[in-house]
């Protein structure tokens, strides 16, 4: 699924495809912490 993400920090709306359980691991973590995940694996470029 589709959804759009703001990022307070950034000041900015993000779009991303996610599964249903990433989107847990967002309610869980938060948008930001989840991001900082995925940019030290290399799973997005910006």
């Amino acid at each position: 699924m589709v959804k759009r993400f703001y990022i307070p920090e950034e000041d900015k709306w993000i779009t991303l495809k996610v599964s249903a359980s990433a989107l847990k691991n967002i309610n869980r973590k938060g948008i930001a912490a989840v991001l900082k995940e995925a940019r030290a694996k290399g799973f997005l470029t910006k």
